[in-house]
């Protein structure tokens, strides 16, 4: 089944509009965390057998947001709290293990920008 173009320019449009305005301090992290749960509905741990599910999700929906996360981190990364800043780093670096090459270039470009930034924070990568 394709995606729906309609509903990807739709979505381009409004997220273009949330990543240029400047949210209010108490909105900043909720909008990190939903983007990055985005991101994450690709594993499931199941607590009775202790073992990952996944979950099928078009590699598009990745590829889409990775680039507001990365925006909307970038913009406000002076007022994220660092378990903010070291989660969304998390997800990005589960996203590096993906399947699709296009997510995973992506997702290395958004690792190597976070590296230029705080060469001291993420030298573990």
């Amino acid at each position: 089944m394709n995606d729906n173009q309609d509903l990807q320019r739709i979505s381009g449009r409004l997220l273009a509009m949330v990543t240029s305005i400047t949210p209010s301090l108490e909105l900043i992290e909720p909008l990190m965390d939903a983007l990055m749960s985005i991101l994450q509905n690709a594993e499931v741990r199941s607590p009775l057998f202790n073992i990952v599910k996944l979950i099928v999700q078009s590699w598009r929906t990745k590829v889409h947001c990775m680039p507001v996360l990365s925006l909307v981190y970038y913009r406000n990364l002076s007022l994220l709290s660092e378990s903010c800043k070291a989660r969304a780093l998390d997800v990005v670096a589960l996203c590096l293990r993906d399947s699709n090459q296009e997510v995973r270039e992506i997702a290395s470009a958004y690792v190597f920008l976070a590296a230029l930034i705080a060469p001291a924070d993420y030298s573990e990568l």
